[in-house]
């Protein structure tokens, strides 16, 4: 980069600043470069112009160019034979010549390259490059002639170069919506018409769905839904898989009148959108200044725009189909080595289980012991019964690593829900923090039909939810149960919410309550609420967690009522 600076006495310093372009910059220059060169040998109106308009671009870069038709350099030569970019130059780490093949208008001819900044990385760029000279070459030699015919070549020429900008701005994204709009945008112009609009054929629902509108409807044009068996112009074209073509609307009743009368629309045609045989959308196009024939020639024109657009569509529909399958092939695996985690957690837990429970048999047995024996007193009485406390709790983590480690078949029997909370209710006041008033409101409806369930299994998960939401009290609370019908999906469901009062759950942690060995308390296992939603996965239903922080925290059971579903 140069710039200048007044000099005292007069005159001027030039100072150049030198800088180091990565990798990706040097191919996003080189790629700037070429795309120049291009815009600039297309923007000319004769061969001679395109090749110094090549010429010059390249000079202001600091490259030397030539084109030379009977080369007599080898390395040319090798790339006339080859059809490939060839570098060479002097013995050193980066050359500075290139020969690319142009396939030109007089047959195969050499662009001749020579300067700093040439490496062997752009040679797919170049080789793209080389196709893009010679179409433009023999696009200069097209447009002399076209302008020699007249006013009608030089339309034909816009067009040409119209399309091109359509498969230029298609093929540089494989966003769908990107590609869709800049065609309605392109097809107007392309077509001197008011209005294009696509629709995308959903296969499974036979309708055509709207996709993108030129730039006034777009919005409103993706709420359009077309029936493919509808008799309009759409629905016809997507059928008989051919343009339709109605040059004035006045004359023509059938299809979707609401949608011609609300865009003005006075003629159509609509062109079917296939690739390979499949019908992906119709493009629609519209003219509201009046009736209109539309020529043999603007719709062969309109049927060579469409099928670059087809095949653009395809491409993008492919990228996002692969897109997703690495998704879903990234989530499989995480889920995978989520479970195989779980398996072997669950083996090792079973093992600890088991071995702590026999030294914990003999504490029990030792601590009755002594205290039959010696009827301690005092500071001897208070730590027996911190041991005895101590092995109780490490008997219940015991307990729930070997529920975990080794879940137990349902025994399903029809049992009443009510009856079960007010049991699970009485098992879980014991776990209130002295001096804690906790109260319990049940809104538990009499007539509630009588469930298929687990009495043991789904007891142990209410008592979990209930003593967790007791613990979230230390100061106290009411902890809130309520039960009712939900039917959904032609089936009903009981419904039951436990709700407490408590600081509730941090909103980054609420996903991640029903992991197992995941806990927030200090002397918690994790797998309180792991096994919640195990036990009611297993009765075939479901468990939620809704959190307010600061005020409280929801669990959410939906069991089924249906005795005929086999459990999991």
């Amino acid at each position: 980069q140069v710039s200048y600076l007044p000099r005292e006495g007069g005159g001027e310093w030039a100072v150049g600043t030198c800088i180091q372009l990565h990798e990706s910059e040097r191919h996003q220059q080189m790629a700037e470069l070429l795309t120049s060169v291009s815009a600039a040998m297309v923007s000319t109106h004769s061969e001679r112009a395109a090749r110094e308009a090549a010429i010059a671009q390249f000079g202001a870069a600091g490259l030397q160019a030539a084109f030379l038709k009977e080369p007599e350099e080898p390395l040319a030569r090798e790339a006339l034979q080859t059809g490939r970019v060839v570098f060479g130059g002097p013995e050193q780490p980066i050359p500075d010549r290139a020969w690319l093949p142009i396939a030109g208008p007089d047959g195969t001819e050499v662009l001749a390259l020579r300067g700093g900044g040439l490496a062997s990385v752009h040679a797919p760029t170049l080789a793209l490059f080389a196709r893009v000279v010679g179409s433009a070459l023999v696009s200069a030699r097209m447009i002399a002639h076209l302008e020699a015919v007249g006013a009608e070549s030089k339309r034909q020429l816009a067009d040409t170069q119209l399309l091109l900008d359509l498969a230029r701005i298609t093929a540089g994204t494989l966003e769908l919506h990107s590609i869709l709009d800049a065609a309605c945008d392109f097809l107007v112009r392309l077509l001197d018409v008011s209005n294009a609009f696509i629709l995308l054929y959903d296969q499974s629902a036979r309708v055509l769905r709207g996709a993108a509108a030129s730039r006034d409807h777009r919005e409103f044009f993706r709420t359009v839904e077309i029936a493919i068996d509808n008799p309009g112009v759409a629905g016809t074209a997507a059928r008989e898989r051919r343009p339709i073509v109605v040059s004035d609307t006045m004359d023509y009743r059938a299809g979707r009148r609401d949608l011609v009368d609300r865009f003005g629309e006075r003629a159509l045609m609509a062109l079917p959108l296939i690739s390979r045989g499949e019908l992906l959308g119709v493009v629609v196009i519209d003219d509201t200044r009046g009736p209109r024939v539309f020529a043999p020639e603007l719709i062969q024109l309109a049927q060579a725009s469409i099928g670059q657009l087809a095949l653009s569509v395809a491409n993008a529909r492919l990228y996002e189909s692969l897109r997703q399958s690495y998704s879903e092939l990234a989530a499989a695996r995480a889920e995978m080595v989520k479970r195989e985690r779980l398996a072997a957690l669950g083996e090792l837990s079973a093992v600890v289980a088991h071995e702590v429970r026999n030294p914990l048999g003999v504490i029990f047995n030792a601590v009755s012991s002594l205290r039959r024996i010696t009827s301690p007193e005092g500071d001897a009485r208070m730590l027996l019964g911190i041991i005895a406390e101590e092995s109780d709790r490490l008997n219940r983590i015991v307990g729930e690593l070997l529920d975990f480690a080794r879940p137990r078949a349902l025994s399903l029997q029809l049992a009443n829900l009510g009856r079960l909370v007010e049991e699970s209710v009485d098992a879980a006041q014991a776990e209130r923090s002295p001096g804690a008033v906790v109260r319990f409101d049940l809104q538990i409806p009499p007539d509630l039909p009588e469930l298929p369930m687990d009495r043991h299994l789904l007891r142990q998960a209410l008592v979990n939810v209930l003593v967790n939401a007791v613990q979230a009290m230390p100061q106290g609370g009411t902890v809130s149960v309520r039960a009712r019908l939900e039917p959904a999906a032609g089936e009903k469901w009981a419904r039951l919410e436990v709700s407490d009062q408590g600081g509730g759950i941090p909103p980054e942690l609420v996903h991640r309550v029903f992991e197992p060995f995941f806990t927030t308390k200090a002397r918690g296992t994790g797998l309180g609420l792991a096994l919640v939603k195990r036990i009611v996965e297993d009765h075939r239903g479901e468990v939620q967690v809704r959190t307010d922080p600061g005020r409280g925290t929801t669990f959410i059971f939906r069991l089924p009522l249906a005795s005929g579903r086999e459990p999991r």
